[in-house]
């Protein structure tokens, strides 16, 4: 794939094949099968010297030039060098190959999104366990002065536990944050532009003078259309216009407590008035009063 960048060069963008092994400082990555692809990435399976079972994220070229794909590149590395949580996916490698940028991390089962489409598994009763382990990462990331900026159902990984993977109890199932690419510090001000291709865009980067000025809440409502989606056990995709009518908030208000008031706050249209930290939000999913009606 040729790609010219902004300056008028070209460079030979390459994505990977199955079976090619790519070695760098000194280890050898043998590539899998193309498992996932997204806007910015695709991503396949892949294995080091050792047998680990890992996943070579793939950066995709979007007709920008080599150097803007390059510093996106550089700034979700950094990102997931700096950032060591047990909720959170873990970097093995990055490198250049070909003029083709890798992130190697840890491998999982499958997505939250895979099973919820699946529906094998109950996942309703797991919605505390669940939202315990995003809520810890979000409040992990914003203690850093980071924004993850693109939480949704896919970007949740599942996998077993290692301590009896024969049982697959639901109660065996681990869950991590994934996908760093448009992470930003909370200092940054781009966040309009990252989200110009979204599927799902926040009512603040809808309308900013509406809605108030993005901040680390986003997070907030991002990680409250999954629980959302959980609690009811389907996919939900909104529109901008199914945003601005406040869709969402409209389905959280008809749950049953505590989830209808933790939910609905946090899915506020209003910045301002939107649930503040991850362990605020954590705190109102374990109320146990029980709210007839939710007005704010």
């Amino acid at each position: 794939m040729q790609t010219e960048d902004l300056s008028g060069h070209s460079y030979k963008y390459r994505p990977p094949f199955r079976g090619e092994k790519i070695m760098t400082d000194g280890v050898t990555y043998q590539i899998g099968s193309k498992i996932g692809q997204g806007s910015y990435a695709s991503v396949y399976e892949c294995t080091d010297d050792w047998g680990n079972y890992l996943v070579a994220k793939v950066l995709v070229p979007q007709n920008i030039s080599y150097e803007k794909l390059k510093k996106d590149w550089e700034i979700e590395t950094r990102t997931l060098i700096n950032l060591r949580n047990p909720f959170i996916t873990q970097i093995y490698a990055a490198f250049e190959y070909k003029s083709t940028f890798y992130i190697i991390t840890d491998r999982f089962k499958c997505t939250l999104g895979d099973l919820l489409e699946k529906n094998e598994i109950d996942l309703q009763k797991l919605i505390i366990k669940i939202s315990k382990t995003i809520l810890q990462a979000i409040d992990y990331l914003h203690k850093s002065e980071v924004i993850h900026n693109d939480i949704h159902i896919d970007n949740i990984l599942t996998s077993y536990s290692e301590v009896n993977p024969k049982d697959r109890l639901p109660e065996s199932i681990t869950f991590k944050l994934s996908d760093f690419g448009i992470s930003r510090f909370q200092k940054d001000e781009n966040f309009i532009k990252v989200y110009s291709n979204k599927r799902i865009v926040p009512p603040e980067i809808i309308d900013p003078r509406e809605f108030g000025h993005p901040d680390q809440s986003i997070d907030i409502y991002f990680s409250a259309l999954v629980f959302l989606q959980i609690l009811y056990g389907k996919l939900f995709f909104f529109t901008n216009e199914d945003i601005i009518n406040n869709i969402p908030k409209k389905l959280a208000l008809k749950l049953p407590a505590p989830y209808n008031y933790a939910l609905a706050k946090a899915l506020t249209r209003h910045v301002r008035f939107r649930t503040r930290t991850a362990l605020d939000f954590w705190h109102d999913l374990n109320l146990t009063e029980q709210y007839s009606s939710v007005e704010f």
